[in-house]
């Protein structure tokens, strides 16, 4: 599997949630290949967003065999990684997550962000990229998904 945003900056895929490793992981390495810094996670609850980060958050180097919280109550989760710091982020209870970006960036250098609920950053400009999760196949088939993206950079 490959993904190549920089030769399809607008694109969709269908997979298992048993090929999450696989699909994070080759997302992981498109996003360094191509220097898409700030993620923006788009998907209604339980559409695996938290779950896609995990997955990727361990391609890049988070030991396995810890759980990779939601940000829900904490807004920011922070991990040192091989591709440097990243920060997990969840704007759903945020007002003003524009300037809540700009502080978290002012106070610390972030290889990556990773942005749940990221409606207003988009707005703004803000994004390098979007990933939007949704249900994908029958609907009795609750183990797939799609995974749609769009660059803006």
């Amino acid at each position: 599997m490959q993904i190549d945003f920089a030769k399809n900056p607008i694109g969709s895929l269908e997979f298992g949630l048993d090929e999450i490793k696989q699909v994070s992981a080759t997302v992981g390495a498109s996003l360094v290949e191509n220097k898409l810094r700030f993620v923006g996670l788009k998907g209604d609850l339980g559409a695996g967003k938290t779950t896609f980060v995990g997955s990727l958050l361990k391609s890049w180097g988070f030991d396995s065999s810890l759980p990779v919280p939601s940000p829900t109550f904490t807004c920011v989760q922070e991990y040192e990684l091989k591709v440097g710091a990243v920060a997990h982020c969840d704007f759903y209870r945020i007002d003003n997550p524009v300037l809540e970006t700009q502080e978290l960036l002012d106070h610390r250098e972030f290889a990556f962000v990773l942005a749940e609920w990221p409606k207003q950053l988009v707005e703004a400009g803000e994004l390098d990229l979007l990933l939007e999760f949704a249900p994908a196949g029958k609907a009795s088939e609750f183990d797939r998904r799609r995974l749609s993206w769009q660059v803006f950079s």
